[in-house]
This record gives structure tokens, C-alpha cells and sequence, in this order.
């Protein structure tokens, strides 16, 4: 969705962007309307641009029905990418990150089986090499762990940890993703653990969460879900192990 922000010239998402003001966005929605007619402007840019000013529309009022346009649009922005297009893993990545938010919003399965579906071909339309495929190994995992979440399918979580795995070597040390990419694989790896009792995920957990602390130094705004997830992993361990000193770094953690 950034880079399609980022790629469109007009003033009014820059404006939007650098203050967070509705207004612009607004108006934006109306230029891109607009432009929709104007034979001048490729059809297939100008709806994606239209989709993704009405979600970030959604994100900033809450608003279902902008999310609803911009999915509406965004379909049809895909059906003018079909197979070969050099932007049709942009509008998979970009639908399929608008229908997971929906399906968090109502919770019907069938959008996470969609959404799934879309992530997995951006995937394979985003080879070891490209630079999104950090990103997409993101999204991808992040929806077999909703998915994992809502069926309780472990193998969908085992391959989520996979994709996340490959995820976090490709996010340098100094990128803003790494330590999300670093949670997300904690997290996955105490659900695993959760559910089949494996003291090596646990292990791999703590681990994991140690070196997102790490990342997120005093004043950093997850520092405290960062405390919070080391201490809890932490607790869990004392009661495997019964390790008095393992308790005292989990309560020192969360009185932090």
C-alpha cells in the first residue's frame, strides 16, 4: 500500500501522509473519482491509487463502508493485472492485506481463506531475490497464524513459523519490520509450543523475544508488549523448570 502512496504524484496524499488531516484524503478520493474518466490516466493505476486512499480512509475513521469501496475497487483493479502484469503482485499483496482486516473486523472464515489464497500467489510472484518477498513472508504468516488461530490446524502454524523464519533473515538489523518480524515469530513459536508441549519452541521463544527487546530500548513504543512477552515466556519456563532465578527475571521484567 506504501508503495503505491509513494509512487502517485499528487499533493493531497503527500499532505495526508505528513499530517494525518482527513480533509486531503478526501479530496484525493475525489481527484482519483475523477480521473476514472479521463482516458489519459491508465485504468488500472488510477483504481489502485482510488482502493487505497479509500482504505487508508477506513484505517483513519473506522469506516466499513470505505473499507468495502476499497476492496470493491480494488477487485477491479485486479482483474486488469491478470496473469503477467508487472503489478499484479501489488494488487494481490494490497487486496489480501484489505480482506484480512475485514475478516478481523466480522470474523467470517471464508475472507482469511481468501486473503490466504491471494498472499500465497503475491508469494509466488515474489521469488527469493525480490525485494517485497520480506513483506510478503510477513503477510503470509501472519494469516496462517490467524488461520491456525481459527482452526486450530498446527501445520498451518509450523509453515507460518517457516515463512517467518526466512522473513527475519531478510529484515537487516537497522529495519523498522525486523523486531515486528522478530514478535511475530516468537509468537508463533509459544502457540506451537502451547499446543504440543515442545520445550524447544518455548526456548526458541524466549530467545526471540529477548532479541526484540533488545530492539525496542526505553521510550520505544513496544517496549512494554515486549517486557510483557519475555515475562510471560519467562513465567512459563520457571514452571517447567523450576528455576528460582528464571521466576526473578520474569517479575523484575514486568514491574519494569
Amino acid at each position: 500500500l506504501e508503495k503505491m502512496l509513494q509512487r502517485d504524484p499528487d499533493t493531497l496524499y503527500v499532505r495526508f501522509i505528513q499530517t494525518g488531516q482527513i480533509r486531503p484524503l478526501r479530496r484525493a478520493i475525489r481527484s482519483f473519482q475523477q480521473r476514472l474518466a479521463d482516458t489519459r490516466f491508465a485504468r488500472h493505476i488510477v483504481l489502485a491509487s482510488l482502493s487505497t486512499a479509500f482504505y487508508m480512509h477506513s484505517t483513519k475513521t473506522g469506516c466499513s463502508e470505505c473499507l468495502n469501496e476499497a476492496i470493491s475497487i480494488q477487485r477491479e483493479a485486479l482483474r486488469l493485472r491478470p496473469d503477467g502484469h508487472p503489478e499484479r503482485d501489488t494488487s494481490l499483496n494490497d487486496l489480501a492485506a484489505m480482506i484480512s482486516v475485514q475478516y478481523h473486523q466480522v470474523g467470517d472464515a471464508r475472507l482469511l481463506d481468501e486473503a490466504l489464497l491471494l498472499h500465497e500467489e503475491a508469494l509466488t510472484l515474489r521469488p527469493k531475490g525480490h525485494p517485497n518477498r520480506r513483506n510478503t513472508l510477513l503477510n503470509v504468516g501472519a494469516a496462517l497464524r490467524s488461520q491456525f488461530q481459527h482452526s486450530g490446524d498446527v501445520a498451518s502454524l509450523k509453515r507460518a513459523i517457516d515463512l517467518l523464519r526466512e522473513a527475519t533473515e531478510l529484515f537487516p538489523e537497522e529495519h523498522p519490520n525486523r523486531s515486528k518480524s522478530i514478535n511475530n515469530l516468537a509468537t508463533a513459536c509459544y502457540a506451537i509450543y502451547e499446543s504440543d508441549g515442545e520445550l524447544a519452541f518455548l526456548d526458541e521463544s524466549i530467545a526471540l523475544h529477548r532479541a526484540a527487546l533488545a530492539l525496542h530500548s526505553n521510550g520505544h513504543p513496544d517496549r512494554m508488549d515486549s517486557l510483557r512477552n519475555l515475562g510471560n515466556a519467562l513465567q512459563e519456563r520457571y514452571v517447567q523448570s523450576g528455576h528460582p532465578q528464571v521466576l526473578d527475571e520474569a517479575i523484575n521484567l514486568k514491574s519494569e
